[in-house]
């Protein structure tokens, strides 16, 4: 690399990303969710996470839908609920 190059693109912020594993993906859903005054139960995480995309954006998509599914239906957020949520409206 040309050392002016390897210079400027040095000079601003450099943050490194780390990928997160299943089980602190996991964490930060539940976290998501208790941020947003409900619990996610520790098996619909995990079903969460081996059955769909396991980057956050789709999963905390997912878990927004859920959430708005549940309380419209007046019912707790549970594998019998999102099963019943894909049921009537499936993932595009």
């Amino acid at each position: 690399m040309r050392d002016d190059l390897r210079t400027r693109l040095g000079w601003g912020h450099v943050i490194a990303l780390q990928s997160v594993d299943e089980a602190a993906a996991g964490e930060v859903l539940a976290a998501e969710a208790a941020r947003r005054g409900v619990r996610l139960p520790a098996e619909l995480a995990t079903y969460l996470m081996a059955r769909f995309p396991r980057d956050l954006k789709t999963q905390s998509t997912l878990l927004q839908r859920l959430e708005a599914y549940a309380l419209e239906h007046q019912r707790p957020l549970t594998l019998p609920t999102l099963r019943q949520m894909l049921q009537d409206d499936p993932l595009r």
